[in-house]
């Protein structure tokens, strides 16, 4: 039995099983809800014998009885071949965007160490401005002790100082007192 024929023997009355009890009036007929009957089975023709639905009937004529006979494989291998197109397609652009993706984190991490690395040069750059601000404030103290000192030693020329340490001597970080200091007495001013 050859594919044709298997398919032939597929399209039969669902009540008689036409073609066996075939005579030569007899003609198929299908409905709308896919039950195929032959002309005797029938008893009226607004409903279905096997459902019990209302439909019509169609004569089985050879241009439906092809399409009813037609290799299911041949149905199904358009709808497969544009899954697969669309499967293809769909895998080639995740791909792409894969290698998109290694890029574009390649990019981040360049960004990243870029970023990094002016950091550390802007906290450099601060560090030597409060450097160079601290050098600046502690010359302008320094100069003003100095300035302070220098005062007071041209007042000290003048006057006498309460503390004088000019006979006193200074060896290795001790300041010894003459003898004939005595802290305790009291100076005042004139």
């Amino acid at each position: 039995m050859n594919e044709e024929e298997l398919l032939q023997s597929l399209i039969f009355c669902y009540l008689c099983y036409y073609p066996e009890n075939k005579t030569a009036s007899t003609s198929l007929l299908i409905s709308y809800c896919m039950h195929v009957i032959c002309n005797n089975c029938i008893k009226e023709t607004d409903y279905c014998v096997i459902c019990n639905t209302k439909t019509t009937f169609v004569p089985l004529n050879k241009s439906i009885s092809s399409k009813l006979k037609r290799n299911p494989t041949e149905l199904f291998s358009r709808p497969v071949d544009i899954s697969m197109f669309q499967i293809t397609s769909s895998i080639n652009l995740i791909e792409y965007l894969k290698e998109q993706i290694k890029v574009y984190k390649k990019l981040l991490k360049l960004a990243r160490i870029e970023i990094e690395k002016l950091k550390s040069k802007n906290e450099q750059r601060n560090i030597k401005r409060s450097i160079n601000k601290k050098e600046s404030i502690n010359n302008d103290k320094i100069k003003r002790v100095c300035d302070i000192i220098k005062t007071t030693k041209r007042k000290s020329d003048k006057s006498t100082s309460v503390l004088d340490f000019s006979n006193s001597s200074y060896n290795a970080g001790r300041l010894t007192i003459p003898k004939d200091f005595n802290p305790y007495k009291k100076f005042y001013r004139k």
